[in-house]
């Protein structure tokens, strides 16, 4: 299983990201669909949103979900107590809570992968379940 961060979400859906490829290659290769939580998911609305338009929005959201290309967990109230602790022991990276649930999520589904180019934020972070992660797709 493969955690999604926004930066490659946005990487994914843009044929003119220069990462395109690459990240458009680890996903479609994957048995499973990317997990992207749903705070993530917020961020990259957001942002498409604010760069395109809401109808772009929606449509992309559309095809992510009902193209079974990502698969978005709920949170529960630990969780986010959870992300919000790991935000805290990492303060001085300021993770904010997008990123924080990444590393929740890594952990629910016993992996260490992370589709992310934030190696500044990612790369200092160890995972919950110990180890380092694995950030792709500079990691592959």
């Amino acid at each position: 299983m493969i955690v999604c961060d926004t930066n490659c979400l946005l990487s994914l859906v843009n044929a003119d990201d220069p990462h395109h490829m690459a990240v458009r290659e680890l996903a479609t290769s994957q048995p499973r669909p990317l997990l992207v939580s749903p705070l993530v998911l917020a961020e990259f609305d957001y942002l498409v949103r604010k760069v395109v338009s809401g109808a772009a929005a929606r449509g992309i959201l559309v095809r992510l979900l009902e193209g079974g290309m990502i698969e978005v967990p709920s949170l529960s109230h630990a969780d986010l107590l959870t992300a919000i602790k790991v935000d805290a022991e990492y303060k001085a990276l300021d993770l904010g809570l997008a990123d924080a649930s990444l590393v929740v999520l890594a952990h629910r589904y016993h992996t260490t992968d992370l589709l992310t180019r934030d190696e500044r934020d990612f790369r200092p972070v160890t995972p919950l379940q110990g180890g380092a992660f694995r950030l792709l797709p500079k990691d592959r």
